[in-house]
């Protein structure tokens, strides 16, 4: 549950990217408010000094709604691992998928857009560090859902498989995966 500062906080951001455009589809809309919520976290205390900062990244994340206008050459959207490097091929397998993947420190934030999907519906699956995630028995009764809809990420070693966590609300299916901790490999010597 978010506290007042950050529900405050998401508010200020959405109002001020509804007044560059108020004609943002739906799915969309709560795609990015994800993104928001998860952004005003990661800033903490420190928000309030990246509002701005936050919806630039949604303007160059979202082009169809906003014209990014900040001047860059050869300016390439992320993918949604984030993987900004041009020749380093992406991790992520499945564009077609509405989702938002988060890396901290501590832990990786997949949330994936599951509009109308109940959770046995869903199978999640992590094999030699490849998290894989597919829609069964999938009872078609809104047109934005699409039974076939699958999605790919690639973990690496720092994740702990055994500790991953999901949860499902509001459509959006939330996947946290914990990093291992690392262990100081540190020891002082005595001189004999």
């Amino acid at each position: 549950m978010a506290n007042k500062k950050t529900t405050d906080t998401v508010e200020k951001v959405l109002e001020k990217i509804l007044e560059r455009n108020s004609k943002i589809d739906f799915l969309d809309l709560l795609l990015i408010t994800t993104e928001i919520v998860s952004e005003v976290e990661h800033f903490g205390d420190e928000v309030y000094n990246h509002i701005d900062d936050i919806c630039n990244k949604i303007y160059a994340s979202y082009p169809k709604y906003f014209r990014y206008e900040e001047k860059k050459e050869n300016v390439q959207k992320p993918c949604i691992c984030n993987n900004t490097q041009p020749k380093k091929e992406c991790s992520c397998s499945n564009k077609k998928v509405n989702t938002h993947v988060s890396d901290t420190e501590t832990k990786k934030v997949i949330k994936i857009l599951v509009p109308g999907v109940n959770k046995t519906n869903i199978v999640l699956s992590v094999k030699d560090y490849m998290l894989k995630m597919k829609l069964t028995d999938v009872v078609i009764e809104q047109p934005f859902v699409n039974p076939d809809m699958s999605f790919e990420y690639e973990l690496d070693e720092t994740c702990d498989i055994d500790k991953i966590t999901t949860t499902l609300d509001a459509g959006i299916l939330t996947i946290v995966i914990p990093k291992i901790e690392k262990k100081d490999t540190t020891k002082i010597l005595k001189i004999q």
